[in-house]
């Protein structure tokens, strides 16, 4: 026979399960992003991420969010990952990582 703190744990899984697969964010993510796309790749020496196979700078101080963090840093992003991006003047300086079946609202402006 299963606990309740088990039934309660499994609910809440299910919960966050159905959530994100509607695609509803953590509320500490913004409603648009001006980039959006696969990260293809990330190099620390140059300073520079690959969105959708095309290269990028981004701030020293970037800050990165995950669905399961609000403040994070880039050792948590792969390749593969969808994200979401804010960019100041040339540069990215936020990042979200994004469930696999988000969609955005509206595509991001050409860069």
């Amino acid at each position: 026979m299963k606990t309740l703190p088990s039934i309660f744990a499994a609910m809440s899984l299910a919960a966050a399960t159905v959530s994100w697969a509607d695609d509803k964010l953590p509320d500490y993510y913004p409603k648009s992003f001006a980039v959006f796309g696969v990260l293809s790749g990330l190099d620390t020496r140059s300073q520079t991420l690959a969105i959708n196979d095309r290269g990028q700078r981004y701030d020293i101080n970037i800050r990165v969010h995950t669905l399961n963090s609000q403040f994070s840093s880039l050792e948590a992003l792969r390749p593969g990952m969808t994200i979401g991006a804010s960019v100041a003047g040339e540069r990215i300086t936020e990042i979200w990582v994004l469930p696999k079946s988000y969609r955005p609202a509206f595509p991001s402006a050409p860069h």
